[in-house]
């Protein structure tokens, strides 16, 4: 694990001009920020260290320093020394308490406090992104004032190296970021009008196996030409919008909906007003850090015991195999909480109701409309079981001309054509 720390050297003697050796009158002080190494078992590497960085048995390769918001502070690098027992159920209920301050779930996908702690999970998930082969976005929408902002905020707070992209960010920074695992959150993604960010959102939405990378040209370190380097774009990310995901955005991400909440006393406050949180967003990041570096490396086991339990399946499970681990781990410690079976029902519910937070694309519809011509009265979410023990028949022949009379049915019964017109207008909908 590595962290920059901010360290205070004393000299007595220096180099004159000319090279000798002076010494000073009274000690100099200089305040240095170095790169520390910690393993394992506490002992840390850099200057001032138990040993120095070239003792390590390993290459590392970490150019770009942290802001010291995300990395280990010096107090947190003692405690890891000393080795207290942090508890992740603690770290647990603490993210959920901050979601519940600030953020009103009335009308999302359950209730209040599931809600949270579904955003718990995947917060610690994050820190946990070397562990697993899939990385699902989170996605909270709906209207203005709704707080999809504060939760994408939130979670890039409590999240492994959050960082809130904003227009001005450049892309190389993101790069780098990137590069780290770092999560990523992008606020209002339909907005998005500069280069940087259009050519960001291009590159790093497709991350979320593990792997994935871009190609990239940059110069030379001589000076000379250009090379090529391959940047890492596997991670969690967070985007917050107005509409709806896409169809391929939506199939890598649990979208949050969210509405105005009816609370005065939680739609005034601010996420970003520390003296808020019910525990300083320091001490969460501070506690995930220790348990993300204890336990990294079970945290395989439990990925694949989510999902062995899991109900759902396929490209639907990679969006919450995340969610599922944490909360078998966070189970696996905490006797009688039985969260993954709450997660795992919220899944579920998720799953049949995606058609509505995720919009009218083009291919559910048409999936839509032949469900409904095989069999008339079946009632949505359909479950495919029942489809074919209401039929009498395992095969059946559908003209195309009924599947468009269908699909104009739906369109005209939910009024989804202006949905499906600004989704072919802007390229994201397959014809």
């Amino acid at each position: 694990m590595a962290t920059w720390l901010h360290i205070k050297k004393t000299e007595t003697e220096g180099l004159d001009e000319k090279g000798q050796i002076v010494r000073y009158h009274s000690p100099r002080e200089t305040i240095e920020r170095k790169m520390f190494i910690i393993r394992d078992d506490g002992v840390t590497f850099g200057d001032g260290g138990d040993h120095p960085l070239a003792d390590l048995e390993f290459k590392w390769s970490l150019d770009e320093p942290l802001q010291d918001r995300v990395c280990m502070s010096a107090q947190a690098v003692k405690n890891f020394r000393r080795k207290p027992v942090v508890e992740i159920s603690t770290l647990f209920r603490n993210i959920a308490d901050v979601f519940d301050k600030f953020l009103d779930f009335d009308g999302s996908l359950a209730d209040q406090r599931t809600m949270c702690e579904m955003a718990a999970c995947f917060a610690i998930a994050t820190w946990f992104i070397e562990a697993f082969n899939a990385a699902g976005y989170i996605y909270p929408t709906g209207e203005a004032g709704s707080g999809k902002t504060q939760f994408l905020s939130l979670m890039c707070q409590v999240a492994f190296l959050g960082e809130l992209i904003q227009a001005s960010g450049s892309f190389a920074a993101i790069r780098d970021l990137s590069n780290y695992g770092a999560f990523l959150g992008f606020d209002d993604a339909e907005n998005v009008t500069s280069k940087t960010l259009i050519r960001t959102k291009k590159y790093f939405i497709i991350g979320d196996k593990r792997g994935s990378q871009i190609p990239l040209k940059v110069p030379s370190p001589t000076g000379r030409g250009w090379i090529t380097v391959y940047v890492n774009t596997f991670a969690f990310r967070g985007f917050s919008a107005i509409r709806s995901p896409d169809p391929t955005l939506g199939s890598r991400t649990i979208t949050v909906p969210l509405i105005r909440t009816s609370s005065k006393t939680k739609g005034d406050l601010d996420p970003l007003d520390f003296d808020l949180w019910p525990v300083s967003p320091e001490n969460i990041r501070s506690s995930a850090w220790q348990i993300a570096w204890r336990h990294l490396a079970e945290m395989r086991t439990f990925e694949r015991m989510a999902k062995t339990k899991a109900s759902i399946t396929g490209r639907d499970l990679e969006a919450w195999t995340g969610v599922l681990s944490i909360a078998r781990f966070i189970d696996s410690k905490t006797k009688g909480l039985n969260l993954f079976e709450r997660m795992n029902d919220l899944s579920l519910n998720y799953q049949k109701s995606r058609a509505d937070l995720e919009g009218a694309d083009l291919t559910r519809l048409v999936l839509r409309s032949v469900v409904l011509c095989i069999n008339p009265t079946a009632i949505e979410p359909f479950e495919l079981n029942e489809l074919i023990a209401a039929t009498s028949t395992r095969e059946w022949s559908v003209t195309t001309a009924k599947i468009t009379a269908r699909a104009h049915e739906l369109i005209t019964a939910e009024e989804l054509v202006l949905i499906l017109k600004e989704r072919v207008l802007d390229g994201s909908a397959g014809c």
